[in-house]
């Protein structure tokens, strides 16, 4: 998977223990350095980091609390995998800034920065796998409805449920697909340890392959490094693409030739193609993180590839932050219709409405208390609210 010139095999001589060493730019390895120039405080280094923090543990971070401590937002496991998998991937490039080197103007350590590069490119392909598994996993579902169509078999409608009710959820460990789930959810760990443990055993035997980034962002492999990893990874995303394409084909199928029993309304709600949208844009960051690292291998150096990786994260937070259950979780929902209810109206308009509308609801209650004690219910009235109500809202 790893393989270096035999010249840079050479140069460096005897092995010693790389917990001494100190790795510089260009490969070469030393106590100390004071003719480095730091690069490390420019304002590119900062925003890598502000980008990669607020996608991989801001964003995925409240996904996740979202959806343990919400009993409306429920998702697959492997849609939680995921996330976990982005944060294993957001660390990999934090390492030397939690390990307090990421400053360090004269160096880094070189058995740190073996470690950095080894967890960088396993949790590449460990990410891309994650995501690979959920579009699998979709469709495998998908295409359960679409050859029960084919054979004018009746669908269960909780096999429907499952792949479409409440976007990525479904109750997978109550089917007979329970150990395809754990082997999908254990693949992504065990390919990001070999992987991990493929570059810190190249890391003991030949050190001087590794080097710092000319960014002095993360280390990095030296250019003469040739590594199967890239290959690898970009063979996943046009598998996940290929696949995203089958489950768009499928779910037309399912569509075009389902009878439902139930009105139209209550199946355009529930067969939407946001979920195939949503899995096509992941695929698609993949890919473009992909070529991004492929155009850094051919030139040398750039900033363009460090932000590529930084915003991945990111763009996977709005791709499936953008949901409406989290959305209504968030009450951003509400937000938003409050905010459209009272746009271009003073603030003291604003706050004479709101007075009124908790007047009008404090009278009704005190005259309904009033009337069941007198014996009698009066009509109902009801009272127009200036807030459209969240169970109301068309955002997606």
């Amino acid at each position: 998977m790893v393989s270096s010139t035999s010249a840079r095999s050479s140069e460096q001589g005897p092995v010693t223990p790389f917990t001494t060493h100190t790795l510089l730019p260009n490969g070469s390895s030393s106590k100390s350095n004071s003719s480095l120039p730091d690069m490390s405080q420019s304002s590119f280094v900062k925003a890598f980091f502000t980008l990669l923090i607020l996608g991989g543990y801001l964003g995925m971070g409240l996904i996740l609390l979202t959806i343990a401590f919400s009993s409306k937002v429920r998702r697959h496991p492997l849609f939680v995998n995921f996330l976990l998998c982005l944060m294993i991937y957001t660390t990999s490039f934090c390492f030397l800034l939690f390990a307090g080197h990421q400053f360090d103007g004269e160096g880094k350590p070189l058995f740190l920065c073996v470690i950095q590069v080894s967890f960088i490119y396993g949790s590449q392909v460990m990410a891309i796998l994650a995501g690979l598994a959920m579009v699998f996993n979709v469709w495998l579902k998908v295409r359960i409805l679409a050859q029960a169509v084919e054979n004018t078999q009746v669908v269960e409608e909780n096999v429907y449920n499952e792949v479409f009710g409440n976007e990525l959820y479904e109750k997978t460990y109550q089917r007979h697909a329970f150990w395809t789930t754990i082997a999908l959810l254990a693949l992504p760990y065990l390919v990001f340890l070999f992987v991990a443990m493929i570059f810190i055993l190249e890391g003991q035997r030949h050190p001087l392959i590794f080097d710092i980034a000319s960014n002095e962002v993360y280390c990095k492999l030296q250019k003469s490094t040739q590594t199967s990893v890239p290959t690898i990874s970009g063979m996943l995303i046009f598998i996940g693409i290929g696949l995203i394409v089958l489950v768009g084909k499928d779910l037309l199928t399912y569509r075009k030739r389902m009878i439902w029993p139930k009105p139209k309304s209550h199946l355009s709600k529930q067969v939407r193609f946001s979920l195939v949208v949503r899995l096509g844009l992941l695929m698609m960051c993949c890919l473009f993180s992909f070529l991004a690292a492929v155009i850094a291998s051919l030139r040398s150096g750039g900033k363009f590839t460090p932000i590529v990786q930084a915003l991945f994260p990111l763009l996977t937070f709005f791709i499936f932050g953008s949901q409406k259950d989290l959305l209504d979780a968030w009450g951003l929902t509400s937000l938003y219709y409050w905010i459209k209810a009272h746009a271009g109206k003073p603030p003291s308009q604003v706050v004479m409405m709101n007075l009124r509308h908790e007047e009008s609801r404090s009278y009704i209650a005190t005259s309904s208390t009033a009337s069941t004690e007198a014996g009698y219910s009066p009509p109902l009235i009801r009272v127009s609210s200036p807030i459209r109500p969240p169970e109301q809202a068309l955002v997606r």
